[in-house]
């Protein structure tokens, strides 16, 4: 069975933006001990095992999202190197869309469009962005949602949610009619 890398939680709130993570320990039989103590709750847990420190907003691990920027400059050199590619050019991406089942008001387990998180790292529906061949700037578009939206799907995220760090500059898109 392969061994699973767990995060130790610290005794201190840690913010995603904070710059030093908590130190990985790998769960293999010499960290936790062939005769560990079971867990009164879970017996087939050692006590000892560490718990998962979750990110706090998404309950993920945080992620380093200068990632997607290096993913955006490897595409953009590509393209600056091959012929017939205008090299003061304008890219325009469209992210996944949001989908209801028929007949329902429930929406599947979003999955984003797998480019689009390459290059930028977006989980949410709807977006848009664009990539500036020559300076390499992204924009990042995201969707302007109606107030009805709170009373079905839960709160409406601020545009300083989709401030993602990769991302020179974001515009909310005018409201659909």
């Amino acid at each position: 069975m392969p061994a699973a890398a767990q995060m130790t939680t610290s005794s201190t709130s840690t913010s995603p933006s904070s710059s030093s993570a908590p130190p990985l320990i790998p769960l293999l039989p010499e960290t936790i001990g062939a005769t560990a103590k079971r867990s009164k709750k879970n017996p087939r847990v050692p006590s000892e095992m560490p718990a998962l420190e979750l990110h706090p907003t998404v309950g993920e691990y945080p992620v380093d999202y200068t990632m997607h920027a290096e993913n955006r400059g490897k595409v953009i050199n590509r393209l600056r190197e091959t012929d017939g590619v205008a090299p003061r050019g304008v890219l325009l991406l469209r992210g996944g869309l949001a989908a209801n089942r028929d007949e329902t008001d429930h929406e599947p387990v979003f999955r984003q469009e797998s480019t689009f998180h390459y290059l930028f790292g977006v989980r949410e529906p709807n977006c848009l962005a664009t990539i500036d061949l020559e300076t390499g700037k992204a924009t990042l578009f995201i969707p302007r949602l109606p107030a009805e939206y709170a009373t079905w799907m839960g709160d409406i995220l601020p545009p300083k949610h989709f401030q993602y760090s990769c991302v020179e500059r974001f515009i909310e898109s005018p409201q659909s009619a």
